[in-house]
């Protein structure tokens, strides 16, 4: 409505941003609701039997596939082809790019979505998108700076305890959706399997789409959200968000196993700035752990 040129209409204004389902969200579109309730009565001193924590995991996977646009949940519940229709929405988002930009960017605009969706949980150099040497890369800045004002590209930016000389960190880009996010970076990521013990090779890039859905559960909380390093090439916290003048770190990872190694960046981080609890997202059942006057709550990935 309020692109460039148009005149906004006289009065006041609300701008509302829409973004596709929650996990609990895609319950509810399941007919799950008794799950929506034993997710919000979920409690790290009171974890979920390994029978219905599996379960909830492989609801988690099937979520991580279908994503959160509501007409593709609609068909997924009743057995329809809701592959087909997330095709569909994919081709009317470059419609409706179209109608805006014309035609001749639209090569640049699936290039970047496409890029992001297969790098999430990486640093988002803008020249794995277009070769410095190219035309477009010129175009490169307005093009990302639209989809994300369109809220189709989620850009974290990095702090850091011990800034560069330059004083800026690369970004880190996600995508508004995991089902989309997985349709466009597919060919270099594996097959979803979160109940396996695969290897790091497999794990890596489905960490990255984990991380994609931890990031767009704290969209739909309203959090402020940014990623951390101690210094350029040292330990980093995946997300910090910031919600009500508090600060939450937490860190994510695509494991069924716990190793002490996964808490020393939220330690860092807690120690740094004075906080007193962090919070590692993964594939375990969730715990707390207690380490001096600082506790850590370990929780599982669709209780965020």
């Amino acid at each position: 409505l309020f692109r460039d040129g148009i005149r906004e209409p006289v009065g006041r204004t609300k701008k509302l941003v829409l973004r596709p389902y929650s996990f609990k969200e895609f319950l509810k579109a399941h007919d799950k609701e008794h799950l929506v309730k034993e997710i919000e009565a979920w409690h790290p001193k009171n974890t979920f039997s390994q029978n219905r924590h599996e379960h909830l995991i492989e609801l988690f996977q099937t979520y991580l596939q279908v994503g959160g646009l509501p007409e593709v949940n609609e068909l997924h519940a009743n057995g329809k082809d809701w592959q087909d229709h997330l095709l569909q929405l994919k081709v009317q988002y470059e419609d409706d790019f179209i109608r805006v930009f014309g035609d001749s960017k639209l090569s640049l605009y699936q290039r970047i979505l496409k890029r992001v969706a297969e790098t999430i949980g990486y640093p988002s150099k803008k020249a794995t998108i277009v070769a410095t040497n190219q035309q477009a890369y010129r175009e490169l800045d307005d093009l990302l700076s639209q989809v994300q004002r369109w809220h189709l590209v989620l850009k974290v930016g990095q702090e850091s305890y011990m800034p560069t000389k330059s004083g800026k960190l690369i970004p880190k880009r996600y995508l508004f959706d995991v089902g989309m996010a997985q349709l466009l970076g597919r060919q270099a990521r594996p097959q979803v399997d979160l109940l396996s013990d695969a290897s790091s090779e497999v794990r890596t890039p489905l960490g990255g789409l984990i991380e994609n859905a931890v990031l767009c559960e704290l969209k739909v909380l309203n959090a402020e959200v940014n990623g951390w390093r101690y210094k350029t090439n040292g330990s980093e916290v995946d997300f910090v968000a910031q919600k009500n003048q508090s600060i939450y770190p937490v860190e994510v990872k695509s494991s069924r196993r716990f190793r002490k190694n996964f808490l020393k960046p939220l330690l860092n981080y807690m120690d740094l700035y004075g906080l007193k609890e962090g919070f590692l997202v993964d594939l375990m059942p969730g715990s707390n752990q207690k380490i001096n006057d600082k506790v850590i709550y370990q929780i599982p990935v669709y209780c965020v």
